[in-house]
C-alpha cells in the first residue's frame, strides 16, 4: 500500500530497486547483522553514496530502506555470513510481486528479498536455486521464476485496456476493476486518488461508464502513473501519518513535506510513524486509567447509594431517646422491650429495645449517641457521593482533553500534571518486574504488594523495621509500606490517612464507604511458616477509619 502502514508497496519496492540498481552494483556486501527481533542490517562497501539497506519484519512498521550510513552496533549478532565478500552484478524487480533479486559473483549466487510485510524475509541461494541460508528460519526453498524479474519496465497503461475491462465485467465496480490491471499493486488509497481525480465514484458499475468517462479515466491514470516515476516522494502528516510516492490529492490536510531522496523520505516516515504510534499508545493507556478509575468510581458510588438506603436515619433512635427522657418518672424498671407513647404522636404507643444491665437514663443516652453517629455517617456517605460524582464529572473532562490532544508535549503535560501520583511504578529501570507498585504521597514513597506472594516479599524482603506498615481490617487485600527513612516516631497524620486510604482502595473493602485500616511498624510484622502467603499477625496496631481511594482522587 502506499499508506500507512505498510511502506513496501510494489512501486516503492521498484523505486527502491532502482536505486539500488544505479548504487549498488559491482560494490561487495560486508558482514549482515542483527541487533533487535525483526530487523537485519546488511552494509555494502565500495558504493560512494550508499552505505547498505535495512530490511524489518517486525509488525508495527514492514520496511526496507536504504542507508547512507551505517555504523555496526557494539553489541550485534551476524547473519547471513556466506553473503560477506560477494558482488552485486545486477538488481532485478519482480514484474507483479514485491520481491527483489540480487544476482551475485562469484558462484553466480542470488539474494532473494520478499517483502511481505511481517511474513517477508531474505533468502540467500546458490545457481542451482537451492537454500543456502535465510534471515527467517525458512522450512523449504523458494521456488522464483527468474523470467518474472526485469531491469526496465514502462508504467503505463493504453485506453483499449480499459475498454476490455468494460466488457469483460460490466457488473462490477470501477475499484474492483482497478485492481485487474495489467499495472500491479492498485491497493485501496491509490484507487481512491484515481476516482478522486476523474471524480468518478469507486461503486460505479463499469457498465455504466461512456466512452468519455473511459477516456477521462485513462487520462487520470497515465498523469498518475507519469506522478510515481518522478523523484519525488511525500509525507503527510496527520493521525496516522501517510508515506506516498505521488501527491495525493484525496488528502485534506497540511501541504506534504516533500523529498527528493528516497532514504531521507522513508527515515523520516519511519520517524514520524514511532512518534505517532507513542502518542497514540500513551493516549490510549491515559484513557484506559481514566476508564479503570471511572468504573471503581460508579461500583463505590451505586454500593454507598445502597448502604445509605438500607441504613436506619437518626430520627428513629432519637425518638425513642426522647420517650424515654420523657417518661423517666414513669419507668420503674428497666425491661428488654418497653411500650412508650410517641414523643411527635403522643395519642400512639411505640416499642422500645432496652439493655437491661443500664439504667433507663443510659438507654437514652445511648440512643441519642447512636442518632448522632448515624447522622454523621449518613452525612459522610452522602458527601462522599457527591464527591465521586464531581470526580467523575472532572475525570470526563479529562478523557476529553486527551481525545483532543494531537501532540505529544501536551499529552505529557496532561500526564504530569493529573497523572504523576496515580501512575504506579511496577518494574525497575531495567525492566525486572518488582513485587510492589509505588506511590508519592507529598514526598513521601508508599509500596503497595501485588498479590499474596508479593506481600511477603514486599513485608519481610523490602520494607526495613522502622517503615510504617499498613493493611485493611479483617479483610483480604494488599501489605502497604509507607517509607520512614528517617526512622522517625511521629509520622504526619494526614499522611498516614492517605497512605491507609492506599491500604483500603487495595483490598476487597473497596467499594465500602468508610474502611478500617490498621497500621503499626514493620518490626512488629511477624509470620510463621505454616501461615499462608500474604498472612501475617502483627502487635502493637493502631487503627484509622478512611475512605478507599488513590492519591490525589
Amino acid at each position: 500500500m502506499l499508506a500507512y502502514p505498510m511502506l513496501n508497496s510494489w512501486f516503492y519496492l521498484r523505486a527502491f530497486a532502482k536505486q539500488l540498481q544505479d548504487q549498488a552494483t559491482g560494490s561487495f556486501f560486508g558482514q549482515p547483522w542483527t541487533h533487535q527481533k525483526g530487523t537485519i542490517q546488511i552494509p555494502i562497501e565500495g558504493a560512494p553514496s550508499l552505505g547498505g539497506f535495512s530490511f524489518s519484519i517486525q509488525a508495527a512498521l514492514p520496511y526496507l530502506i536504504l542507508e547512507t550510513e551505517m555504523t555496526p552496533p557494539r553489541k550485534r549478532v551476524p547473519v547471513l555470513p556466506g553473503l560477506q565478500g560477494m558482488r552485486i552484478r545486477q538488481v532485478q524487480w519482480h514484474r507483479n510481486d514485491r520481491q527483489i533479486l540480487l544476482r551475485l559473483a562469484p558462484e553466480n549466487a542470488l539474494l532473494l528479498i520478499r517483502a511481505y510485510g511481517k511474513n517477508g524475509n531474505i533468502f540467500l541461494l546458490d545457481q542451482e536455486f537451492q537454500l543456502r541460508d535465510s534471515f527467517k528460519k525458512a522450512r523449504k526453498t523458494p521456488v522464483i521464476d527468474t523470467t518474472q524479474f526485469v531491469t526496465e519496465d514502462i508504467l503505463q497503461l493504453d485506453a483499449a485496456t480499459l475498454y476490455a475491462a468494460r466488457e469483460q465485467h460490466p457488473q462490477q465496480p470501477l475499484k474492483t476493476v482497478l485492481r485487474r490491471l495489467p499495472i500491479p499493486f492498485f491497493d485501496a488509497a491509490l484507487i481512491a486518488e484515481i476516482c478522486h481525480r476523474s471524480d468518478i465514484p469507486g461503486s460505479t458499475l463499469v457498465v455504466n461508464l461512456s466512452s468519455e468517462d473511459i477516456h477521462h479515466l485513462y487520462s487520470v491514470l497515465s498523469e498518475l502513473l507519469a506522478e510515481i516515476e518522478s523523484p519525488r516522494f511525500y509525507i503527510y502528516p496527520g493521525n496516522p501519518p501517510l508515506f506516498a510516492l505521488l501527491q495525493m490529492q484525496t488528502q485534506e490536510d497540511p501541504e506534504p513535506e516533500v523529498f527528493r531522496s528516497l532514504a531521507e523520505a522513508v527515515r523520516q516516515y519511519i520517524g514520524s510513524f514511532y512518534r505517532h504510534r507513542s502518542l497514540e499508545q500513551k493516549r490510549t493507556r491515559l484513557l484506559r486509567t481514566i476508564q479503570t478509575q471511572l468504573q471503581q468510581s460508579t461500583r463505590k458510588i451505586e454500593k454507598q447509594r445502597r448502604e445509605l438506603r438500607d441504613m436506619p436515619t437518626a430520627d428513629n433512635f432519637r425518638r425513642w431517646a426522647d420517650a424515654i427522657m420523657a417518661n423517666l418518672s414513669g419507668i420503674e424498671a428497666v425491661e428488654p422491650r418497653l411500650q412508650l407513647p410517641d414523643p411527635t404522636q403522643p395519642q400512639e404507643m411505640i416499642e422500645i429495645p432496652l439493655d437491661t444491665r443500664l439504667s433507663a437514663v443510659e438507654n437514652a443516652n445511648r440512643y441519642y449517641a447512636k442518632s448522632k453517629s448515624i447522622g454523621k455517617s449518613r452525612e459522610q456517605l452522602k458527601n462522599s457521593i457527591a464527591e465521586a460524582l464531581t470526580h467523575q464529572e472532572k475525570l470526563h473532562q479529562l478523557a476529553r482533553d486527551i481525545e483532543q490532544s494531537n501532540d505529544a508535549r501536551t499529552l505529557h503535560k496532561i500526564e504530569k500534571k493529573h497523572f504523576g501520583d496515580l501512575s504506579a511504578a511496577s518494574k525497575r529501570s531495567d525492566g525486572e518486574r518488582l513485587p510492589y507498585s509505588e506511590y508519592q504521597i507529598e514526598g513521601w514513597t508508599v509500596l503497595v504488594g501485588r498479590s499474596a506472594r508479593d506481600n511477603d516479599q514486599l513485608t519481610f524482603h523490602v520494607a526495613r523495621p522502622h517503615d510504617l506498615w499498613l493493611h485493611a481490617e479483617n479483610v483480604r487485600g494488599s501489605h502497604v509500606i509507607l517509607r520512614n527513612p528517617h526512622k522517625s516516631d511521629s509520622i504526619p497524620a494526614t499522611i498516614i490517612r492517605k497512605a491507609a486510604r492506599l491500604a483500603a482502595h487495595f483490598s476487597q473493602a473497596k467499594h465500602s464507604g468508610l474502611v478500617p485500616v490498621v497500621y503499626t511498624f514493620r518490626k512488629y510484622v511477624r509470620k510463621n511458616k505454616k501461615m499462608p502467603p500474604g498472612a501475617v499477625f502483627h502487635q502493637f496496631e493502631k487503627s484509622i477509619l478512611v475512605e478507599p481511594g488513590l492519591p490525589g482522587s
